[in-house]
């Protein structure tokens, strides 16, 4: 299994398309505009294929999700084209990183591993997000900055886990 730079650049279409959609629901036609332009632009394969081209267009949809959240667009919507610009941006990163290392093995079992933990953690940020929008919690400031501190060592001894795994001591 090769991962193709078609397939990040289905994933942003698919994240501009969703965000469009929401803003044009609402009534803000501009910025449907906008978005049907980033569309177009994302389809000219020059400007797509330019190395920052993709983290470019990855934040751009990234704030118009976050304005959207500000404007009270269709929650289901946003996230969905947050999910799916993350996965672009991923797969046209990992894409290309793995094309440009000449000493890494270009193995089916690293794109297999690498797409396991990208599924992982979007299906569990979208759970989190829809249990969030079932569950409401009210927490002091000082409960809220003590389960960050928790989550970012979550986070860190997750990332030393996958780390030691990937170099075994010799």
């Amino acid at each position: 299994m090769k991962i193709q730079p078609i397939h990040g650049s289905i994933s942003m279409l698919i994240s501009t398309a969703f965000l469009g959609i929401a803003f044009l629901l609402e009534g803000y036609w501009g910025v449907s505009v906008i978005c049907a332009a980033i569309f177009l632009i994302y389809l000219i394969p020059a400007i797509r294929s330019t190395a920052g081209a993709i983290t470019w267009f990855f934040f751009v949809n990234m704030g118009l999700a976050a304005a959207g959240t500000a404007l009270d667009l269709s929650i289901e919507m946003l996230i969905v084209a947050a999910a799916a610009g993350l996965i672009g941006w991923d797969l046209t990163v990992y894409e290309r990183g793995i094309n440009q290392q000449t000493k890494m093995i270009r193995d089916e079992q690293v794109t297999i591993q690498h797409l396991k933990r990208l599924g992982t953690a979007i299906i569990l940020g979208l759970t989190a997000v829809f249990v969030s929008r079932l569950i409401h919690l009210e927490l002091t400031f000082a409960l809220t900055i003590l389960l960050s501190l928790l989550g970012i060592a979550g986070l860190s001894a997750a990332y030393l886990m996958v780390k030691a795994q990937q170099n075994p001591p010799d």
